[in-house]
This record gives structure tokens, C-alpha cells and sequence, in this order.
């Protein structure tokens, strides 16, 4: 365990090659980075060894990255007009959208529903957040897509 962490650059490459990531990796091995710092200051040696702590971690970490990853980028990519490969940008997220909030008569409840979806948020943080009911949420998010069909098809 007291070993650097570019002793531990292979196990890194391995989960990786193992989750079919392309290359380049930098950014990975930046994560992973952090991923390693964390599982040093919570690693319990009478459970595993750290090289199968740190993989199982980091294998975990990585699964959920790109899960979410996926998710958003196929929520997303339902609105996009034309390019299925959109890929969401925070400050370019209302803007992309101004279309579809002004001329798809929206009611207030439904931008509403679409802002707290396009920041990520569940069914159940959005009835939460705006009171009402799951099954609420979902009707108002079908009614969005109801609306907005007619300005996303080309």
C-alpha cells in the first residue's frame, strides 16, 4: 500500500481496456488519480488486498461515469434537432432550448418539468421540488413531448 500511484498505471489501463474506453485516456487517468488518493485513506487491509480494493473502486466509479454519461447524452439527444450526437453543454443548454420554451405553448408547470429534467433531475426530484404527484410529472412530460414534436422533426 505504500506504494506511488504510477505503480499502479497498469491496473488503471487494464479496467479500462476492460470498459472498452478509447483512447486518449488523460482525462481517466486524472480521475483515477482521485479515485486512488480516496481508496488510501479508506482502504481496510484485513478486507483485500489494495490492488483488488483500488480496481473493484475504481471499475465501480468508472461504470457509473459512464452510465450517467449515456443517460444524459440520450435524454438530451431527443431534443436535438438534427445531430444525434449532441453533446450537452451547460451554458449552451437554455439557449439550444429558447425555441421550445417560447413557441411550443408550454404552460409554466411544463418549462418547469423541462428545466428540472434538462439539469438531470428524477421523476421523483421534480414532484418533490414542484409538489405534485410522479404520475403528474409524467403526464407533463408527455405532453411536452406532445408539443414540442411538431418543432423537433424536420
Amino acid at each position: 500500500m505504500n506504494e506511488p500511484y504510477e505503480h499502479y498505471h497498469r491496473l488503471v489501463y487494464l479496467v479500462l481496456h476492460k470498459l472498452n474506453v478509447r483512447k486518449p485516456h488523460e482525462d481517466y487517468l486524472q480521475e483515477a488519480f482521485f479515485i486512488y488518493e480516496a481508496c488510501k485513506e479508506s482502504f481496510d487491509p484485513s478486507r483485500a488486498n489494495f490492488s483488488t480494493y483500488f480496481t473493484n473502486q475504481l471499475t465501480f466509479y468508472f461504470k457509473s461515469l459512464f452510465r450517467k454519461q449515456k443517460f444524459q447524452l440520450s435524454r438530451l439527444s431527443m431534443l436535438s434537432r438534427y445531430d444525434s450526437s449532441f453533446s450537452p453543454d451547460p451554458i449552451m443548454d437554455l439557449i439550444s432550448f429558447h425555441d421550445i420554451f417560447h413557441y411550443a405553448a408550454l404552460t409554466t408547470f411544463e418549462k418547469s418539468v423541462l428545466r428540472l429534467s434538462l439539469q438531470g433531475c428524477t421523476v421523483g426530484q421534480i414532484a418533490l421540488s414542484e409538489s405534485v404527484s410522479p404520475a403528474t410529472v409524467k403526464r407533463a412530460r408527455k405532453a411536452i413531448k406532445e408539443k414540442t414534436k411538431p418543432h423537433l422533426c424536420p
